[in-house]
């Protein structure tokens, strides 16, 4: 859907599989942490196996706009429609929607780095260089980036790209350093700065940001999260993300 809208090709980083440890404290004892961690890595590769198996089934690419019908086909009618128009017009021209290549969607999935010995024990060596096998993208928040944490000595030594979290709270000067500390070879797609700073405070923020990134040389994806920032209780303690704000960030 995405890529019909927009015309360009979608890299698809799922926050799925992999966020289990992030649950916060437990008044359990060590074996029973230990059971919860081994339950949640088996649960995350359940997740995947079910989107591995959907993504390589024989069901066409046309069957895929079904889901989408069921859930929510009013609101989507129009678009549902000109998406399955597209599809018959490209089958009618001779190129084949069943066609595997032209049918099966890559995905990665991405999960923020909390605890490190967990992550250590998936930690696997490929042709000389060390990869964490859990994910495929680490998240990190601002409140594991200082220089001297744990988990920046880990990231650093792994060759998995990672995403930092940047909002108003983040100082130019911090971020160009720990880019450099992440990525001393400057290596294109290593660092990803997802940015989430609300419709309302972007204009104030991001584009200082990007001058200290930009004239630092750093090579870096800059992603929008337009969800985060952009939350209002209900009240009955419900958070909400008005549309209208999402797009506002997103335009911005």
């Amino acid at each position: 859907m995405l890529a019909y809208v927009s015309g360009v090709p979608i890299v698809k980083v799922n926050h799925i599989g992999g966020d289990f440890e992030n649950i916060g404290p437990l008044n359990v004892s060590s074996d029973e942490e230990v059971l919860r961690v081994t339950k949640s890595y088996y649960q995350s590769s359940s997740a995947l196996n079910l989107l591995r198996a959907l993504a390589k089934s024989p069901t066409s690419m046309m069957d895929w706009t079904d889901p989408i019908s069921t859930v929510d086909g009013e609101t989507h009618k129009d678009l549902i429609g000109r998406v399955e128009d597209a599809l018959r017009f490209v089958q009618a021209a001779g190129l084949n929607v069943f066609n595997e290549d032209f049918r099966e969607p890559e995905f990665y999935v991405s999960h923020e780095l909390f605890l490190l010995p967990y992550e250590e024990a998936l930690t696997r060596s490929v042709d000389g260089q060390w990869y964490g096998s859990s994910t495929h993208m680490y998240w990190m928040t601002r409140g594991s980036q200082e220089l001297d944490e744990a988990h920046i000595e880990y990231l650093r030594g792994v060759e998995n790209p990672v995403s930092i979290r940047v909002d108003t709270e983040t100082s130019e000067a911090s971020l160009v350093e720990i880019i450099k500390t992440l990525n001393p070879s400057n290596e294109p797609g290593k660092v990803v700065l997802t940015c989430s700073f609300g419709s309302s405070k972007i204009w104030g923020k991001l584009p200082k940001m990007i001058r200290a990134v930009t004239e630092a040389g750093m090579n870096v994806v800059w992603v929008c999260d337009p969800m985060r920032e952009n939350t209002i209780p209900t009240e009955n303690g419900c958070l909400t993300c008005p549309v209208e704000l999402i797009w506002s960030e997103v335009f911005n």
